[in-house]
């Protein structure tokens, strides 16, 4: 699947989480997932997760949610999505109002699986990245586009050319200063 197109990973939007044939397939070809929730609760990225631990596993087995589950509570299937999976807390609006964010969701769904955890962002500004990235988010997903005034609703929750460089650099500057996390004078 990824071969082809020589991609690390493949980004599963919020409206396929529950596509459980889809992450199969791409589990059982090993493919790498950045796995968006915008559409989810917790329960939903928990089912989501099951099917592609049991996909990594690549078991002789035929796929149930009974064998979901015991997929996604074993060491070896949490070991495999803990190697292929990122976890995107989002918001599914375009564009996104800063009170719907809710960017403590990164802090909920990395203690809830114990997995990497990024944002994708749909804001009209770059503050609320900074301000995940300063959450512990690992990733970021942020559109970019050439002209903001473009029809459709992706291009007014987008970066500009010169905007997304200045994005990047007040991000790597955010993980600089978090620091060690030692008390140190």
């Amino acid at each position: 699947m990824t071969t082809n197109l020589k991609l690390d990973r493949i980004k599963v939007p919020s409206g396929e989480i529950t596509n459980s044939p889809l992450l199969l397939e791409m589990a059982k070809r090993n493919v790498p997932v950045i796995l968006s929730t915008g559409m989810c609760d917790l329960s939903d990225i928990e089912e989501a997760l099951s099917v592609l631990a049991f996909g990594y596993l690549n078991l002789d087995e035929k796929p149930s949610p009974a064998a979901f589950r015991r997929a996604l509570t074993s060491n070896e299937g949490y070991n495999l999505l803990k190697k292929n999976v990122i976890i995107l807390q989002c918001t599914s609006d375009y564009p996104a109002k800063a009170t719907e964010l809710n960017l403590r969701a990164i802090e909920t769904i990395r203690s809830a699986f114990l997995l990497p955890v990024g944002f994708s962002d749909h804001s009209e500004s770059d503050w609320a990245a900074v301000a995940a990235v300063a959450l512990g988010a690992c990733c970021i997903e942020k559109h970019f586009t050439t002209d903001k005034n473009l029809p459709g609703p992706d291009h007014k929750a987008s970066l500009s050319p010169t905007e997304l460089t200045d994005f990047v650099f007040k991000i790597r500057e955010t993980e600089k200063s978090l620091g060690t996390g030692r008390k140190v004078p």
